[in-house]
């Protein structure tokens, strides 16, 4: 997606999948299948849920809801690089995420957002979260764009991860202490500018950059994880451009747009 998200340090990045995964349940991912970490329920949206989280993307589709800009000046100009969260932070958000996963996988509820929380943890943010079950992909949901305060975004991503990813069947609770969680909060996408093919080959930040895609009516992601997956530039914008629903070359069409951001990725086991 991505991810989602989509991403993150993956070890579930096994974000290599294939793209005609059932609904009813996961699939081991493999070496020549598509990375589907979309962005996926709450700003692009494969899952239909309220209004912000239909307009989501799990990693693993692509969705045509996000809104899309005409223009660069229509984009908060921001650095391609996210802000420094504390180790206190990432625990808070990643115990958010926790939370909202247990509760929704035994009760089928969405988790309240604690009051009390800083100002900064309840700014809008794009983010994805990423569960993993024995270090394979078991869900990713996200939101590219900042549309949510990202508390709720954490919240909000990690029930649908677990419930609402169509790639997977729902988390059950025999699942949950297997389960590993990592949050990707996300800067806020930027047009690269470029003149041709070669010169976006060229200006591709790999391990850096998370890439949007949009050609048309479509429009996918990949975040920044993805390169461990996929190192070369022209084997990762030919696997989004499938993901996205198009032709390996399709990118390299006169429609093609692109963004970039970047991506502050922590894990549940860095923090413990």
């Amino acid at each position: 997606m991505p991810n989602a998200q989509i991403g993150s340090n993956h070890n579930n990045r096994n974000p290599l999948e294939n793209t005609q995964r059932a609904r009813s349940g996961s699939r081991p991912l493999t070496k020549n299948s598509i990375i589907l970490f979309s962005i996926a329920t709450c700003l692009c949206g494969c899952v239909s849920r309220s209004r912000h989280e239909s307009e989501a993307t799990s990693e693993a589709q692509t969705t045509h809801s996000v809104p899309k800009p005409t223009s660069e000046g229509q984009i908060t100009p921001s650095a391609p690089k996210p802000a420094a969260y504390s180790n206190q932070d990432r625990r808070t958000l990643v115990k958010l995420a926790r939370t909202a996963l247990v509760r929704a996988v035994r009760d089928g509820k969405l988790a309240d957002v604690p009051a009390g929380l800083p100002g900064y943890l309840l700014e809008k943010k794009g983010c994805f979260v990423t569960l993993t079950e024995n270090g394979e992909l078991r869900g990713c949901i996200g939101n590219i764009f900042p549309e949510l305060p990202l508390a709720q975004a954490v919240v909000q991503n990690a029930r649908s991860a677990a419930l609402n990813d169509t790639r997977f069947s729902p988390v059950t609770p025999e699942e949950l202490e297997k389960i590993a969680i990592e949050v990707s909060v996300l800067s806020v996408p930027v047009p690269l500018k470029f003149t041709s093919p070669e010169d976006l080959l060229q200006k591709l930040k790999p391990h850096q950059d998370g890439v949007v895609l949009n050609i048309g009516q479509r429009r996918a992601t990949f975040l920044p994880q993805v390169w461990e997956q996929l190192p070369d530039a022209l084997e990762f914008l030919s696997h989004l451009a499938v993901k996205a629903g198009l032709t390996a070359a399709a990118w390299r069409g006169p429609e093609t747009q692109v963004m970039t951001y970047r991506v502050e990725a922590f894990q549940e086991s860095e923090l413990n």
